[in-house]
């Protein structure tokens, strides 16, 4: 399958068995056609790589094993910032650890309205989206977006 076409020729000859590869270890079938889509990228990306010293559903296992193994790993790294946010606000009238406040103090105005809608209020994305008159994807993303600013400024 090396050669002119052998990506494209992997990727449709495989696809079927690396979308059942995610939907057998993900808990929703949107996560595992977002990876399955990953993965078939990461297989299309690197195919110059690949030198036949194995077969090809060897390989293309490979790379779906660590398309998820990535997958896994951000997943619980986020779980841990999600526990934290959610932790240094218990739900009643205490003010957060000073080093949350100060945190929050380097977040943008909309970014501390999410924090605050998402993980003080415990608000729903679609109701979040109501609120901010936003897609229900774009909350996800802002979301995202400010946790992955928090985690690096943890670090």
């Amino acid at each position: 399958m090396t050669g002119p076409g052998g990506a494209a020729r992997i990727a449709e000859e495989f696809q079927d068995r690396i979308r059942r590869f995610f939907r057998g270890r993900c808990p929703n079938s949107e996560d595992a056609e977002d990876l399955a889509q990953e993965a078939l990228c990461a297989i299309l990306e690197s195919y110059g790589r690949f030198r036949g010293l194995s077969s090809p559903s060897t390989w293309v296992y490979a790379s779906c094993r660590n398309v998820y193994g990535t997958y896994v790993y951000n997943g619980m790294r986020g779980h841990r910032i999600q526990s934290a946010l959610h932790a240094a606000y218990d739900g009643e009238a205490k003010e957060a650890p000073m080093e949350l406040r100060i945190l929050m103090r380097d977040l943008s105005p909309e970014e501390r309205e999410l924090y605050e809608l998402f993980y003080v209020q415990d608000l729903g994305i679609r109701a979040i989206a109501g609120r901010l008159g936003r897609p229900e994807g774009t909350v996800k993303y802002l979301l995202f977006r400010m946790r992955g600013k928090v985690r690096r400024m943890l670090e």
